[in-house]
Protein backbone atom coordinates (compact mmCIF):
# COMPACT_ATOMS: atom_id res chain seq x y z
CA UNK A 1 0.00 0.00 0.00
CA UNK A 2 1.30 3.56 -0.86
CA UNK A 3 0.43 7.32 -0.05
CA UNK A 4 -1.13 7.54 -4.09
CA UNK A 5 -2.98 4.68 -3.78
CA UNK A 6 -4.98 5.78 0.19
CA UNK A 7 -5.04 9.34 -1.59
CA UNK A 8 -7.16 7.90 -4.09
CA UNK A 9 -9.12 5.78 -2.08
CA UNK A 10 -10.08 8.36 0.48
CA UNK A 11 -10.97 10.70 -2.54
CA UNK A 12 -13.19 7.63 -3.61
CA UNK A 13 -14.96 6.15 -0.28
CA UNK A 14 -14.76 8.72 2.44
CA UNK A 15 -18.09 9.97 1.39
CA UNK A 16 -18.34 12.80 4.13
CA UNK A 17 -15.22 14.10 3.80
CA UNK A 18 -13.71 13.70 7.45
CA UNK A 19 -10.16 12.27 6.69
CA UNK A 20 -11.32 8.94 8.21
CA UNK A 21 -13.06 6.09 6.75
CA UNK A 22 -16.50 5.13 9.15
CA UNK A 23 -17.29 1.72 9.38
CA UNK A 24 -19.71 1.94 6.00
CA UNK A 25 -16.96 3.75 3.96
CA UNK A 26 -14.26 1.37 4.88
CA UNK A 27 -16.77 -1.90 3.97
CA UNK A 28 -16.65 -0.30 0.74
CA UNK A 29 -13.63 0.34 0.54
CA UNK A 30 -13.04 -3.65 1.19
CA UNK A 31 -15.48 -4.22 -1.49
CA UNK A 32 -14.01 -2.42 -3.94
CA UNK A 33 -10.47 -3.98 -3.30
CA UNK A 34 -12.14 -7.61 -2.92
CA UNK A 35 -15.17 -8.17 -5.04
CA UNK A 36 -15.09 -11.81 -4.58
CA UNK A 37 -14.39 -11.95 -0.80
CA UNK A 38 -17.45 -11.97 1.81
CA UNK A 39 -17.85 -9.21 3.73
CA UNK A 40 -15.25 -8.52 6.58
CA UNK A 41 -16.90 -10.01 10.17
CA UNK A 42 -17.54 -7.34 12.53
CA UNK A 43 -14.26 -8.53 14.68
CA UNK A 44 -12.41 -8.00 11.67
CA UNK A 45 -13.55 -4.44 10.88
CA UNK A 46 -13.36 -3.61 14.68
CA UNK A 47 -9.51 -4.65 14.21
CA UNK A 48 -9.41 -2.41 10.92
CA UNK A 49 -10.43 0.43 12.21
CA UNK A 50 -8.02 1.05 14.81
CA UNK A 51 -5.14 0.22 12.06
CA UNK A 52 -3.73 3.94 10.67
CA UNK A 53 -2.78 4.83 7.16
CA UNK A 54 0.88 5.61 8.50
CA UNK A 55 0.91 1.79 9.63
CA UNK A 56 -0.92 0.28 6.46
CA UNK A 57 1.60 2.78 4.36
CA UNK A 58 4.52 1.49 6.73
CA UNK A 59 3.51 -2.08 6.52
CA UNK A 60 2.80 -2.71 10.38
CA UNK A 61 -0.10 -4.48 11.91
CA UNK A 62 -0.87 -6.19 8.89
CA UNK A 63 -0.75 -9.18 10.68
CA UNK A 64 -3.94 -8.17 12.14
CA UNK A 65 -5.28 -9.40 8.51
CA UNK A 66 -3.80 -12.56 8.70
CA UNK A 67 -0.98 -11.68 7.02
CA UNK A 68 2.42 -11.12 8.65
CA UNK A 69 3.94 -7.97 7.78
CA UNK A 70 7.84 -8.18 6.61
CA UNK A 71 8.44 -5.32 9.06
CA UNK A 72 7.20 -7.79 11.68
CA UNK A 73 9.99 -10.19 10.81
CA UNK A 74 12.70 -10.43 13.58
CA UNK A 75 10.86 -8.47 16.64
Amino acid sequence: INSENLDRWFAEFDGDASGALDRNELTSLLAHLYPNMPSPSPAALDALMHISTSDLVSGRHLSVMGVDSPTDEGK
